[in-house]
């Protein structure tokens, strides 16, 4: 039997920018630039080029979260308007990244070797996707972390997780007990 389908699609929007060194203005190729409120493989998404230019095609109109990562420096995020058939233009001046230095312990028990921590919430979303192992000393190192406040959660070999608010610091230590 033969049918008729109708297809609509809607109408994508992009959004372009340039990502510069905030200390000096330069600008910082191989920045990763991806949209979307959690970490996703699926997000659109682009990377800086040597201009530090980027362009993301096929956003959904509306509210938009942007997210900027590049190694050696803490990230940022925005919130862009996308209207559909338009470029919204957004820029990004990033800072050195932040470390945090932590340590995970089971309560009673001592530290918790090859535990994972991972970034979990920042600015009420979900894109850092930023993960430590602890080592043999229950120890763990988180490098370009944001500058503010943001929530890790640190899990156990028993599924047990842990969830708190930090800053990364200079010389802080983050404990964490499961």
């Amino acid at each position: 039997r033969e049918s008729t389908h109708r297809f609509v699609m809607a109408r994508a929007g992009r959004i372009s920018g340039r990502v510069t060194a905030a200390e000096t203005g330069q600008p910082l190729h191989g920045a990763r630039v991806m949209t979307g409120d959690e970490y996703s493989d699926d997000s659109p998404r682009d990377w800086a080029d040597v201009q530090g230019r980027f362009e993301i095609a096929g956003v959904a109109p509306g509210p938009t979260t942007v997210t900027v990562h590049r190694s050696d420096h803490a990230p940022e995020l925005r919130v862009v308007e996308v209207t559909a058939g338009e470029t919204a233009t957004v820029d990004f001046q990033l800072h050195p990244g932040a470390v945090l230095e932590g340590v995970v312990k089971i309560e009673g028990a001592g530290v918790a070797a090859a535990a994972e921590v991972m970034a979990t919430r920042w600015r009420s979303k979900n894109t850092l996707g930023l993960r430590a192992m602890t080592d043999r000393s229950g120890r763990f190192r988180m490098e370009n972390a944001p500058l503010d406040e943001f929530e890790i959660a640190g899990a156990g070999s028993n599924g047990e997780r842990v969830m708190t608010t930090v800053t990364a610091s200079s010389g802080a230590t983050v404990e964490l007990v499961l």
